[in-house]
């Protein structure tokens, strides 16, 4: 069943879209320095370069507003071996409260998909950690002579995940797209902040003018701490394209 539980909110959301303006729509491309430290693979420290695609949506109302976004992540990181990293965030969805023309603050939902496979090291098992999880965003903006400087944050307060249990079989396992789909919903667990994070940050300017591309600086730090533990950073490079104003 959690595997419905995008298409659910998807279709809960879409009635509150539907009647809101389409102020901003952006891709972009990031890229990351990853690393990875998976305590079930000999808590080796794997790192190395993940390339990122993703696209984002905002609605904006006089009081709030409404953030779309999803993207995918191809990595390929090193220490003893090899490392391909899968990334997947099918939706990032925020609704921000505008306290001021500079702080937007509410509550957000993200959806977290992180699936590697070490095929020096282990016979081609695949190791994951997926959440579907509640949390607070905040969105800050700086208005100055020329640009502006904005940052954004995510942080999970609770929410649902799976990883990868510590009485997996290495000689015995099933792989391809539809095993990885059933590992990374396998034993969905509610889970307290206490036990894992997810916390996402960005910081950049833009110009005042209209202008198409800019940069900014993101860092994405997760964490999953019950055994067998399990941590991520990555530190990168966003280049933002914006799409002309336009409607839904």
């Amino acid at each position: 069943m959690n595997r419905y539980l995008i298409l659910f909110i998807l279709l809960c959301f879409s009635s509150l879209l539907k009647s809101q303006s389409l102020r901003i729509h952006e891709q972009y491309f990031i890229m990351n320095y990853s690393q990875v430290r998976e305590s079930m693979n000999y808590g080796f420290v794997f790192n190395g370069p993940q390339l990122q695609y993703g696209r984002s949506w905002q609605w904006n109302k006089e009081f709030v507003r409404y953030q779309l976004e999803s993207q995918l992540g191809i990595g390929l990181l090193s220490e003893k071996g090899s490392c391909y990293d899968f990334h997947l965030s099918p939706i990032h969805f925020n609704f921000l409260v505008n306290l001021d023309r500079q702080l937007g603050i509410g509550p957000c939902f993200i959806s977290d998909y992180n699936y590697e496979f070490y095929p020096d090291l282990q016979a081609g098992h695949g190791f994951w950690f997926s959440t579907y999880s509640a949390g607070i965003c905040l969105d800050f903006r700086k208005s100055f002579t020329k640009r502006i400087l904005f940052v954004k944050c995510q942080s999970t307060l609770f929410g649902f995940t799976s990883r990868t249990p510590d009485d997996f079989d290495a000689l015995f396992f099933d792989i391809g797209f539809k095993d990885a789909m059933r590992d990374l919903h396998k034993d969905m667990r509610l889970t307290a902040f206490n036990a894992y994070q997810v916390i996402h940050i960005e910081a950049g300017f833009t110009s005042l003018k209209t202008q198409r591309i800019h940069l900014s600086c993101l860092v994405d730090y997760k964490n999953y701490r019950p055994d067998p533990d399990w941590t991520r950073l990555d530190i990168g490079i966003k280049l933002t394209i914006h799409s002309k104003p336009g409607r839904l």
